[in-house]
């Protein structure tokens, strides 16, 4: 062979280097495995890209926008072609979502398929419709009527924020009266 004999087990030097090269990769590599795995956690713990986001995703992952509808030019910046940060770093694509959530609780989907839901409240109205403002001018008035109990938009809505994200699965196909009127009730009160 091409190496001195190792006397003690009968094995040349160069298979001893070999297995200590093959042995030095393996710990490279599943160090490299630990801080991919330990940046990917983190990536999904900050928020990740907003342009990654699934229209469905699982509930631990709900975000609630609670923000003051004020508005600075120094709050606002260009993230990128489609994305605009907006008060208190929400970008452009969250809001989208937490519209498209409450859209789903007064809407029938394609195949009856509505992953996830958050409960339409005066707080939303209130604080996080006027966040559009500037932003999605469209979006922003055609909200502007749940404010007044005029759900009738509810399809279109829902279908252009879903649009938005990059839905699907769920497309909205009607209103759900019931779930309207029971809404229209508990925001009258």
């Amino acid at each position: 062979m091409w190496g001195k004999r190792n006397g003690n087990n009968g094995t040349y030097d160069n298979e001893d280097k070999s297995y200590k090269r093959l042995k030095a990769t393996a710990i490279v590599l599943a160090i490299l495995a630990v801080v991919l795995g330990v940046s990917f956690a983190i990536e999904l713990t900050l928020g990740g890209s907003s342009s990654s986001k699934n229209v469905a995703v699982s509930k631990e992952n709900e975000s609630s926008i609670e923000s003051s509808p004020k508005e600075t030019s120094s709050q606002l910046q260009q993230v990128s072609s489609s994305e605009v940060e907006v008060d208190n770093g929400y970008n452009i694509e969250d809001l989208y979502y937490e519209v498209h959530l409450r859209a789903n609780t007064i809407i029938i989907a394609e195949n009856d398929e509505i992953w996830e839901e958050i409960e339409i409240d005066k707080g939303f109205l209130n604080e996080t419709v006027p966040l559009l403002k500037g932003k999605d001018d469209y979006l922003y008035k055609e909200l502007l009527k749940w404010d007044d109990l005029d759900f009738s938009n509810a399809v279109e809505v829902h279908n252009y924020v879903w649009e938005k994200l990059g839905g699907t699965v769920g497309k909205a196909i009607a209103i759900n009266e019931d779930a309207v009127q029971a809404l229209k009730e508990r925001l009258s009160q």
